[in-house]
């Protein structure tokens, strides 16, 4: 049976290590944490500078924070 993923599991990941949406935002460098929510909720894809940030704050692959995308 195959295991359907996620596009990203960037909440779990925020959530995990202990992280509000804003605190990312000021990680990512953006202005308010708008964007990091429309990541999160999947409407909107981050750009590949984005993908590496998130890469560093996680400390985490992008095949594994992004599986889904990364399987598909």
């Amino acid at each position: 049976m195959a295991h359907n993923r996620l596009q990203h599991y960037l909440r779990t990941h925020r959530r995990r290590h202990g992280f509000t949406q804003s605190e990312i935002a000021l990680l990512l460098g953006a202005s308010s944490d708008t964007k990091v929510s429309r990541y999160e909720s999947f409407r909107r894809n981050p750009g590949v500078i984005t993908v590496f940030a998130y890469e560093i704050i996680f400390n985490r692959p992008a095949r594994e924070l992004f599986a889904g995308t990364y399987d598909a």
